[in-house]
C-alpha cells in the first residue's frame, strides 16, 4: 500500500500576482491551479483569478522575486513540496 508521505503546504498573498510564468486558461477553481502547479515539475508558485478562471504557473525563480499588486489576485508560494512516495510498512 503507497500513502503519501507529506502534504503540500503555500503562502498565500490576497491582491497580489508575481510577474512571469505562464498562462493557463479556464482553471476552475485555486484548487484546481494549485494542482495544476503540482502536476508540472519544478512549478515553485501559482496565481489565481477566479474573475479571469486564470492561473499562472511559475517554473523559474527568478519569476518569484518581482511581486505586483493585482486586485482579486490571490498569490500561492509552495512552501514545501511533496512527489515521492513512500510504502505503508
Amino acid at each position: 500500500m503507497w500513502l503519501s508521505a507529506c502534504r503540500e503546504s503555500w503562502q498565500l498573498v490576497l491582491d497580489a500576482r508575481f510577474r512571469g510564468g505562464t498562462r493557463q486558461r479556464n482553471v476552475a477553481s485555486i484548487a484546481a491551479c494549485l494542482e495544476l502547479c503540482m502536476s508540472t515539475d519544478d512549478c515553485h508558485a501559482a496565481d489565481y483569478s477566479a474573475g479571469q478562471n486564470e492561473c499562472w504557473i511559475h517554473t523559474d525563480r527568478a519569476d518569484l522575486t518581482q511581486t505586483v499588486a493585482a486586485p482579486g489576485w490571490r498569490q500561492y508560494l509552495q512552501l514545501s513540496q511533496c512527489g515521492a512516495l513512500c510504502q505503508l510498512v
